[in-house]
């Protein structure tokens, strides 16, 4: 406690008294989403509100469209339409369960199935324009062919440096070159910072590419990283099966395996600091 009274210059108590006003400025003066639908009807319209069905989603969708009608910018929009499809999957389910109340809101859920359907037609519509490289992918893997385009064109450029675009790069080269997809996922290994922006995804990817190129080592090591992060690998003994070594082979593996979990924690992974026997 001395600490933090020392290094922030007050004590908790004053902390505890100015906490209300750093919350009230994070909600933007509503403290609730019945405060925020009183003073903004409109963003709750068409959605299937007070029913016990798909709350959380609904609710997140509802701040997403406030801050939309505050900045209506590409991210924005990008997120107001993830948010959407996630409604309408869970309001997919509910539709067909019976209310034990009101008929009526069996025929609320429907509705607002629909106008789920219909806002994502509209906000894909209007990201049609758009330049951010997630969006373009997005856009592509719906069969939009000429975002395709625009998203490749971007490859080699820092539009492209994050792990999760290095990733959508992968999947695309993944069935033409098993060398430059290599090449790909080691680079978005190389830009993971941490936890904030890890794809688990690449280790998998790696582990497969390895077995496919067969390279039992590398296959190995990288399925243990894949334990480590619980993704859907062979457990140690069925790994042991699939890549027969010797002890002292194993025993450098799995150290590898673990050096390259750590600097992958602490965003130091780099493809040229590990030996394999």
């Amino acid at each position: 406690m001395m600490t933090i009274e020392l290094l922030y210059g007050f004590n908790m108590k004053h902390l505890a008294l100015l906490l209300p006003f750093f919350l009230a400025g994070c909600f933007d003066t509503h403290r609730s989403t019945d405060s925020l639908c009183s003073a903004n009807p409109q963003l709750c319209a068409n959605l299937n509100n007070d029913d016990g069905q798909c709350r959380l989603p609904r609710t997140e969708l509802i701040w997403q469209r406030y801050e939309v009608s505050k900045a209506a910018t590409d991210d924005n929009l990008f997120k107001e339409l993830e948010m959407t499809i996630e409604y309408e999957t869970c309001l997919a389910l509910a539709a067909g369960i019976e209310p034990t109340d009101l008929k009526e809101r069996k025929a609320a859920r429907t509705d607002a199935l629909i106008y789920a359907g219909d806002r994502i037609e509209a906000l894909t519509e209007q990201l049609r324009t758009s330049q951010e490289p997630e969006i373009l992918y997005f856009l592509w893997t719906n069969g939009d062919d000429r975002a395709g385009q625009r998203f490749l064109a971007m490859e080699g450029t820092a539009a492209l440096d994050t792990p999760s675009m290095q990733l959508a790069l992968a999947s695309y080269y993944s069935s033409r070159s098993i060398e430059k997809t290599l090449n790909i996922v080691e680079r978005g290994l190389e830009l993971t910072v941490g936890e904030s922006n890890f794809e688990p995804e690449l280790v998998l990817t790696m582990a497969t590419l390895q077995h496919q190129m067969s390279q039992p080592q590398q296959a190995y090591v990288w399925a243990k990283v894949g334990q480590a992060y619980e993704l859907p690998v062979a457990n140690s003994a069925r790994l042991k099966i699939i890549y027969p070594m010797d002890d002292a082979s194993y025993q450098q593996l799995d150290a590898t395996a673990e050096k390259i979990l750590q600097d992958l924690q602490n965003g130091r992974y780099r493809r040229q600091n590990y030996v394999f026997p």
